[in-house]
């Protein structure tokens, strides 16, 4: 361990001090990263505004909300903890949007909110997948789709925040799928808003297929794009390609799926600590194994795995993980047995997932 006193994004929130004595770091925007998982319907105005809502008074009326209760123990601990340190009444926040689709081709769930932050600047924040089935549907349509619902949707808030923010100097970032998203939005806006941009924040989110983003914005934004993954990465290196990412040190000692959860990454200041020995050997191994599956199953058929897994999640007659329930993975079961032989082979792994997650419920 590099550190032997380990402190992560709650202990950075505790201490952070003032933005004028401190400028805006690496865990700055895992923190807004992570406040964009937040349940803010109802809270945080949907328009686009400067001045807008005091982000201290959004978090009390959040403690208070019913929606808020299913979140963990360190998202409550996060929140107090914000609320009790002085430095965060200097940010406001506006402009929350969400919408889920799993009828939508591909299926859709995406989320977005801007932190207006008192340097003059400001942080676009997407959502990463969260427990709506419509977000895993839309994962796995990376491997197939050129252009996902949730990309497409994320240039548009961007573009709507940069005309509506004149005046402010933009961040971008996001966690796992948000990352995505950020990336995605930045690259592929017009010259006019890529000039405003000061970073992109892809924190352990995958990369593209190999049609990507116009050669000419990567070139450009390239020195402001910062990529962030745990030493045992999973999810960030899935369809990665990502230019010197900084590696984080995560005390998940599980690695994979765990170091993902962005509470198990070490911070030292406004800085990661960076893991010594760089990304495990396991993590290569395990993205070498998963992204030359991805290139070697032809387009079409990676479609129609993904299509499937949508039919089945819609036959659950459920919308997110929290419902699930044994009788919800029966019936998907029961659909894939419709759907055929080789859709069942393709998808019984994620009912064994599934039905893993039911019993623990």
């Amino acid at each position: 361990m590099p550190v032997h006193s380990f402190e992560n994004l709650l202990s950075f929130v505790q201490k952070r001090a003032p933005y004028a004595a401190q400028p805006f770091g690496e865990a700055d925007n895992l923190l807004f990263s992570q406040l964009s998982f937040f349940p803010w319907d109802g809270i945080v105005p949907a328009a686009v505004k400067d001045p807008g809502m005091a982000l201290c008074a959004a978090a009390r009326a959040l403690r208070g909300s019913g929606a808020f209760a299913a979140f963990g123990r360190q998202n409550h601990a996060l929140v107090k903890a914000l609320l009790e340190n002085p430095v965060f009444r200097t940010v406001q926040v506006c402009a929350y949007t969400a919408a889920v689709d799993l009828t939508e081709a591909a299926g859709k769930q995406f989320a977005a909110v801007t932190f207006l932050l008192p340097d003059g600047t400001c942080y676009v924040a997407f959502r990463g997948t969260d427990g709506y089935f419509a977000g895993w549907s839309e994962d796995v349509s990376l491997t197939y789709l050129e252009v996902t619902p949730s990309q497409k949707e994320g240039l548009s808030y961007l573009l709507a925040a940069a005309a509506a923010l004149p005046r402010r100097r933009l961040r971008v970032g996001g966690h796992s799928k948000g990352g995505n998203i950020a990336l995605y939005a930045a690259l592929h806006s017009p010259e006019n808003v890529r000039a405003r941009i000061l970073a992109v924040y892809n924190n352990d989110g995958p990369g593209f297929l190999q049609q990507g983003p116009p050669p000419a914005a990567i070139g450009e934004l390239a020195p402001r794009i910062h990529t962030f993954l745990p030493q045992g990465s999973t999810v960030g290196m899935l369809l990665s390609g990502h230019p010197d990412p900084v590696v984080v040190y995560s005390r998940a000692h599980g690695g994979g799926v765990s170091q993902h959860d962005p509470f198990s990454w070490q911070v030292q200041g406004t800085r990661f600590v960076r893991a010594p020995g760089g990304l495990t050997r396991r993590a290569a191994l395990r993205a070498r194994v998963l992204n030359g599956w991805i290139t070697s199953v032809p387009c079409e058929q990676r479609a129609c795995v993904a299509q499937s897994l949508q039919k089945v999640l819609l036959a659950s007659g459920v919308s997110q993980r929290r419902e699930l329930s044994a009788a919800c993975v029966a019936a998907m079961m029961r659909a894939a047995a419709k759907l055929g032989g080789q859709t069942w082979h393709d998808l019984r792994d994620v009912f064994v997932l599934l039905l893993r997650a039911a019993v623990k419920r």
